[in-house]
């Protein structure tokens, strides 16, 4: 058995190890351009460890970031998937439990050795379930995806959907695609004022330097398409991120004033069209708010989508004796209702 660890540092030794698992092992989160785009909203360092043993090989990347909000003494650190998903990513769909004990004991020693008292996984829901769930750790939904599996026959489940794109097409919308990011610009204030709208939590509220990041770092992975009125205005866009056979819908927005002209369900029709050019085979929709499917951006997406995943995330205390220290420190800084809306939060210290 062997194992190592790997940074920014040794991006070449991270990326080489990827190539070493099957293409449908594997997909744009756990690249290290992809954490690249993240660590000034983060704050945090990425990590990539690694563990073989005979012909199985398990990846595991995430980000470490100090405890800083409080002073402990010593420092301190938990450890994190970015936004969107992470985990742990193996070569082979079945390993013996005898290995995965073994992964599992060899991690916790090198977790315990930097100081980590705590651990969030946000697990990949379109690698097998064995996978997902290597990290011994407590599980839970969070919420469903839905996505969309392309074929020669496939066509957009709801007919309410596809009335509401012809209104779209008559009112005279059509859709451009941006593929070198031009206005990304353009995108980070239409969604900027999605958000603020939406009164969505600031950690959704990404800086200017991570939509920068993403043209420094992801240039070749990812595109903008847009939707526009008569009058050549963009009211409606989509980030869009490739990898392998994949499209993922990552952020979208819209201009609520013109919500009447369906630009929304044009735009995925469009998203949906310029798949099936490129020849992709899976289009990653999301999910809605959390677990209940019966809110209202689960029900639009679930309009389009022809196949649907539970979405889970892992929870692991690693020091509980720290963890408590935190937790408690933490609450008395605040007040009763802060401590109510994320009392069920792994990492709340950071709220």
């Amino acid at each position: 058995m062997t194992f190592n660890v790997y940074t920014l540092s040794d991006i070449t030794k991270w990326k080489n190890i990827l190539e070493e698992l099957p293409q449908d092992k594997k997909d744009i989160f756990f690249l290290p351009e992809y954490y690249q785009t993240f660590i000034e909203h983060e704050k945090a360092i990425p990590y990539c460890f690694t563990y073989k043993n005979q012909d199985i090989l398990i990846v595991y990347s995430f980000f470490k970031k100090k405890i800083y909000e409080f002073d402990l003494g010593v420092d301190y650190f938990d450890i994190y998937s970015p936004y969107g998903y992470g985990g742990v990513l193996s070569n082979v769909e079945i390993i013996p439990q005898a290995i995965i004990n073994d992964f599992n004991l060899t991690f916790q020693e090198w977790c315990n050795s930097n100081n980590i008292i705590a651990e969030l996984i946000r697990c990949y829901p379109l690698l097998p379930k064995q996978t997902n769930f290597l990290r011994s750790a407590h599980y839970i939904e969070v919420r469903t995806n839905a996505y969309i599996i392309l074929s020669p026959s496939y066509s957009i489940p709801s007919s309410g959907a596809k009335q509401s794109i012809r209104t779209a097409k008559n009112k005279g919308l059509y859709s451009f695609l941006d593929n070198e990011l031009t206005n990304i610009d353009k995108f980070q204030k239409l969604y900027n004022e999605s958000i603020q709208r939406l009164q969505m939590d600031p950690y959704y509220h990404f800086p200017d330097i991570y939509y920068q990041n993403i043209k420094q770092h992801l240039a070749n992975s990812s595109k903008l398409l847009f939707i526009k009125n008569k009058k050549n205005e963009i009211i409606a866009g989509c980030l869009i991120f490739h990898h392998q056979d994949r499209f993922h819908y990552r952020l979208s927005a819209f201009d609520f004033n013109y919500r009447n002209l369906n630009p929304n369900d044009l735009l995925i029709n469009e998203l949906i069209d310029l798949a099936a050019k490129e020849n992709k085979k899976i289009i990653t929709l999301g999910g809605g708010l959390g677990v209940d499917t019966n809110d209202s951006l689960f029900q639009f997406k679930k309009k389009y989508g022809n196949e649907f995943k539970t979405v889970y995330i892992g929870k692991k205390i690693l020091n509980q004796k720290k963890y408590n220290e935190v937790c408690a420190l933490w609450e008395n800084k605040k007040s009763d209702d802060v401590k109510f809306q994320y009392q069920n939060f792994l990492l709340k210290y950071r709220y």
